[in-house]
């Protein structure tokens, strides 16, 4: 048993060694990708961001004061839509009646333009019926009963 406690000590070094490479092999490696790979900007320190969020939060609630005017009015505006719509339909009916009452009124005034066509026949035989003198002859007596002359 004697042979293998050399041999085993070897393997143990040459196994610790190794490790100790592999561990120097990545910190070397490390080392030159941080090196090459250099932070373009530095990080932002804790008081910076606190300032930048305030702002953010700052901004935010203008935001959300200028998004409920814009809700009040898209609202107002719908019902003055929808008043507009009501109206619009309120005065269509208003104008059909109205187209009604003048398509009633233009054939009432073609029916008294046709009468007063045929009035003036009418009025010029109402005129020659009242106007003529009725011619009934009686003969003149003077009570003689001749009707000479003395």
């Amino acid at each position: 048993m004697s042979d293998h406690t050399p041999r085993r000590s070897l393997v143990a070094i040459v196994a610790v060694l190794s490790l100790l490479g592999a561990v120097a092999v990545v910190r070397g490696a490390s080392a030159w990708t941080s090196s090459n790979a250099a932070l373009a900007a530095k990080p932002v320190d804790a008081q910076t961001l606190a300032s930048q969020l305030r702002d953010e939060q700052t901004r935010s609630a203008a935001l959300r004061t200028q998004l409920d005017q814009v809700s009040a009015q898209a609202a107002q505006l719908s019902d003055a839509l929808t008043a507009a719509e009501s109206k619009a339909t309120s005065d269509a009916d208003a104008a059909a009646q109205l187209a009604a009452q003048l398509k009633a009124a233009q054939a009432k005034l073609a029916a008294l333009q046709a009468q007063t066509v045929a009035a003036p026949a009418t009025v010029t035989r109402v005129v020659t019926q009242t106007a003529a003198p009725t011619a009934t002859a009686t003969p003149y007596t003077d009570g003689e009963g001749g009707g000479g002359d003395d």
